[in-house]
């Protein structure tokens, strides 16, 4: 008998070893150089015939790497045929003529490497790394001749530049040292980034800015009404109050923006656009996102 479940044991780790590493995918990090400057980027490959391409932006000081062990989004779209790339960029809460420039040229090399067209590319991210993902897309939309990307999708994003502004004012309002530095740390990123403050430079905030409530037609939110879009968020106030500052109001969240935002589009009929919100996953984190759903959904567009 013992030696009939040593026997069974052996089997099963064979199984388990065997199983697991059919999905093991090799991680590549390579070397993107243009204009002087170089990137390092990662990159997963499928072992079937390439579909898409799936591009992943790192929050603000969120190594790229990391994220292929903070969602299983990769390996899911991987295993369908879509290369996974996470790119190092300076992080910004938009997406500047260093960012664009950046993705051009990836997208460029990418692109011809695979035999792709944009239409097979899905771009993404976290925080502001999800800000500047929307911001390209608008970019690639509001051309001449417009770019059209396969969809994207962004996590908790920063989307209303003149908002975030009067949120940091607020914080620096607030009796909580850490939060009022932040506040008074975006306020003076914002202040140098769009040359004063919604006040004194409101075309600055309105290009910027992937969504603009005053706008009466959401600013730049309308070069979105052809692409498929989903936003990710988990707007928990206690959280934030329990574990930052127990002043912090739900304008201060970036959550605050994406509902209205989704609604505008769906209001310029965009029916392919959703807002997902969850509880109990993780305030501000890739764990927001259903990886098993948000690959089906990649896959079934």
């Amino acid at each position: 008998m013992k030696g009939l479940v040593i026997k069974i044991c052996a089997a099963t780790i064979c199984f388990l070893l065997t199983h697991c590493s059919s999905f093991a995918q090799e991680i590549n990090k390579l070397k993107l150089t243009f204009a002087g400057k170089t990137y390092d980027y990662f990159e997963t490959k499928p072992t079937i015939p390439v579909k898409g391409l799936l591009i992943l932006l790192p929050s603000a000081g969120e190594k790229p790497k990391s994220i292929f062990g903070k969602t299983a989004l990769p390996k899911l779209i991987t295993a369908s045929g879509y290369i996974t790339i996470t790119l190092e960029i300076a992080p910004r809460m938009f997406a500047d003529d260093e960012c664009i420039s950046e993705l051009n040229e990836l997208l460029k090399i990418k692109t011809a490497q695979y035999d792709l067209t944009y239409k097979d590319v899905v771009i993404g991210g976290l925080s502001v790394g999800g800000a500047m993902a929307l911001c390209y897309t608008e970019y690639l939309n509001s051309q001449k001749q417009p770019v059209k990307l396969k969809a994207v999708l962004a996590i908790d994003p920063p989307a209303d530049m003149a908002r975030v502004y009067a949120s940091a004012q607020k914080e620096m309002e607030y009796n909580c040292p850490l939060i009022a530095r932040e506040g008074k740390s975006g306020k003076a990123s914002l202040d140098e980034a769009m040359g004063g403050s919604p006040e004194s430079s409101p075309d600055a905030y309105l290009r910027r800015s992937t969504y603009s409530a005053q706008a009466p037609d959401g600013g730049n939110v309308r070069f979105l009404k052809d692409v498929p879009v989903r936003l990710y968020s988990e707007p928990d106030l206690e959280y934030v109050r329990k574990t930052y500052c127990a002043e912090l109001q739900f304008f201060n969240l970036n959550a605050y923006d994406l509902e209205k935002m989704i609604v505008t589009l769906k209001s310029l009929g965009n029916t392919r656009s959703a807002y997902i919100t969850t509880q109990g996953k993780g305030f501000h984190s890739w764990n927001i996102v259903d990886a098993q759903d948000c690959a089906n959904w990649i896959m079934a567009l």
